[in-house]
């Protein structure tokens, strides 16, 4: 079993994610289209993943992306809150 990532740099990964995917997480949890216990399994999942170094690095290349990277464990979340956002 692969031990988890740290939690606090996960949701930095997670965050710079939604950045560069123009997602809105926090607007999503406002308008309750996003609960916690989804949001701290997006912060699970992250922790989980095998590609975070490469997504820091990913990152730091990116200003904005039509969406998050194949190896993204969070990709389906992204697409799924954005496409929720663009039909509003």
């Amino acid at each position: 079993m692969t031990p988890l990532g740290e939690t606090y740099k996960h949701l930095r990964l997670l965050a710079g994610m939604a950045k560069a995917t123009e997602t809105d997480l926090v607007g999503a949890f406002g308008h309750r289209r996003l609960g916690p216990e989804e949001w701290a399994e997006m912060v699970q999942t992250c922790r989980q993943c095998q590609w975070a170094g490469r997504c820091a690095r990913w990152l730091r290349d990116q200003r904005v992306a039509p969406g998050a990277p194949g190896p993204c464990r969070n990709r389906g979340r992204f697409d799924a809150l954005k496409a929720v956002d663009s039909a509003l």
